[in-house]
């Protein structure tokens, strides 16, 4: 029995692995290695898009934090990703698009952000929750 390190299959089924012990940091790492064995496929970017996703239900909190908003907002961009490049598996992108007003990073958010953050055109989680998201979330082009 051989393992085909080059097959996106394997990744993320590993990604799913680390998911499901809630180990978000590597499941997100092969997640990436999904990506970036088959970037052109959607597959890699909706198991991004889950895993930011779980992550985010799993530390989610009842007040409005930033870095909560800006993790969905991360799971939602990849899950565009991956239906823009034909991804058809499960998804939570509808949810997330209904509920974005209460739990999505958008233009008002932007627009409150310290200047710094708006110079730099990124802002990053900073939340111990949140130490594994290694990705920074850029301003939409409408948000400027």
């Amino acid at each position: 029995f051989k393992i085909d390190p080059r097959d996106i299959k394997v990744a993320i089924s590993l990604s799913d692995v680390f998911l499901e012990n809630q180990d978000f940091g590597k499941a997100l790492r092969w997640a990436d290695e999904a990506i970036s064995l088959k970037g052109d496929h959607g597959e890699g970017f909706g198991q991004k898009g889950k895993v930011y996703f779980f992550g985010w239900k799993s530390f989610r909190t009842k007040e409005d934090r930033i870095d909560d908003r800006i993790v969905a907002k991360l799971s939602y961009n990849n899950y565009v990703k991956a239906d823009n490049k034909g991804f058809r598996g499960v998804s939570q992108r509808g949810w997330l698009e209904e509920n974005s007003k209460d739990i999505l990073y958008g233009k008002s958010h932007w627009f409150m952000a310290e200047d710094k953050v708006k110079r730099s055109q990124k802002i990053r989680t900073v939340s111990p929750d949140y130490n594994w998201v290694t990705e920074v979330l850029t301003p939409d082009s409408n948000w400027k």
